[in-house]
């Protein structure tokens, strides 16, 4: 078996160093990001919402900010987890509740 070397010192610097840039902007600006597609679905299942619930909330002709997509990205003390499961039954029903409860 060949004899393994370590990395020598200045490349593992340069690894390290980019792992740590790596991380700082992961983080960095962490609640300014961008949802993703399924991101946005997932906060809309846990608050108890579904998508027709939502359209007809938000859709209303006027114009759309963020602050009308929070009180769906976010808990909902009016609506439990039955909610949630309902919501799953009746827009998706592939995915586990388990998942979702366990979240909220």
């Amino acid at each position: 078996m060949p004899d393994l070397k370590l990395a020598p010192n200045r490349l593992r610097f340069i690894i390290i160093l980019l792992l740590m840039v790596g991380i700082f902007f992961r983080f960095f600006n962490i609640d300014g990001k961008v949802y993703w597609h399924d991101e946005t679905f997932t906060s809309l299942r846990i608050s108890g919402y579904t998508a027709n619930e939502v359209r007809q909330q938000i859709f209303n002709g006027r114009i759309i900010n963020k602050e009308s997509f929070a009180k769906f990205q976010s808990l909902n003390v009016e609506k439990g987890l039955s909610d949630t499961i309902m919501s799953l039954e009746i827009e998706d029903p592939q995915h586990p509740p388990l998942y979702y409860l366990k979240i909220r």
